[in-house]
């Protein structure tokens, strides 16, 4: 049976052990093999679900920097400024933000 407890030493456990040293933790401590497969399947749920929360704010960070760059450029091109400089800059790292934001989300 799955008990709050032993989930939450699971994944305080989870940081510092791999699958396999978790697994013959809880089975020298009595925990059935049904147990253990669920409990590994509640990790891998909470850790794909802190990688998604990380993914949406790559994805929030680099929409507000394409944002910010796209409207400091035509600020500066309306005022005869040189806007190379931030259109180049923003463009790069908002993209960059967006591809790895779109990793963690989907887990690849």
């Amino acid at each position: 049976m799955l008990t709050t407890e032993i989930l939450k030493e699971a994944i305080s456990l989870a940081q510092q052990k791999s699958k396999e040293e978790l697994s013959a933790h809880f089975e020298d401590k009595g925990v059935s093999k049904e147990t253990i497969q669920l409990l590994l399947d509640e990790i891998k749920k909470f850790e794909y679900l802190k990688r998604r929360k990380k993914g949406i704010q790559l994805l929030a960070s680099g929409c507000l920097l394409l944002l910010m760059g796209f409207i400091l450029t035509v600020v500066l091109f309306h005022r005869g400024g040189a806007f190379d400089a931030i259109m180049y800059s923003f463009s790069v790292v908002g993209i960059g933000l967006l591809f790895w934001g779109m990793i963690e989300f989907l887990g690849w």
